[in-house]
């Protein structure tokens, strides 16, 4: 492997005043939440050092903080200040594939040129997903992700567009 097969994902930065072990990540433009369920990580010094590193673990706020299994490395990281970090991506394929369904998650739902809610989880069943809805009453509504009731999902409007769910709203 070289460092050109490596995807950067975010950067690393300084550490929380209360927990020095945490580092502040501050994601890339097109990350995705669940690159972070490999806990196995790649460091891009700006000097090009590479180190493979895992995560111990991972504590949110209004930001992303990192703590790292290697100790030694965390000082690195804050004397650099900035430190990339890098997914293989042979990794990032494989995390899309297996967590596709929760790039919906947030996405509006539209039926008869009005959105009715948006998406909050995607639950497995089998033979189908079942996409669940909640309105902003609060109200949730399980619709299945089949071709019956969903004509599109559009990723780049986040907007999934429905028919047939006049009686799934009603129950």
């Amino acid at each position: 492997m070289t460092i050109n097969d490596l995807i950067p994902i975010g950067k690393l930065g300084k550490s929380l005043k209360d927990d020095p072990g945490f580092l502040i990540f501050k994601p890339g433009r097109k990350f995705m939440s669940f690159y972070l369920d490999s806990k196995d990580i790649f460091l891009i010094f700006t000097d090009y050092r590479v180190r493979f590193v895992t995560i111990d673990s991972i504590r949110e706020d209004k930001n992303i903080w990192i703590r790292l299994k290697e100790k030694d490395v965390t000082a690195e990281i804050i004397e650099a200040r900035s430190v990339t970090v890098a997914l293989p991506k042979d990794d990032i394929e494989q995390l899309h594939s297996q967590f596709e369904d929760d790039y919906i998650i947030g996405f509006q739902v539209q039926f008869n040129d009005k959105i009715i809610g948006s998406v909050i989880d995607v639950q497995d069943f089998g033979a189908h997903d079942i996409i669940v809805v909640k309105d902003t009453c609060e109200k949730e509504y399980m619709i299945p992700n089949v071709k019956q009731y969903i004509i599109s999902i559009d990723k780049k409007n986040q907007l999934i567009c429905v028919q047939n769910v006049e009686d799934l709203l009603t129950l």
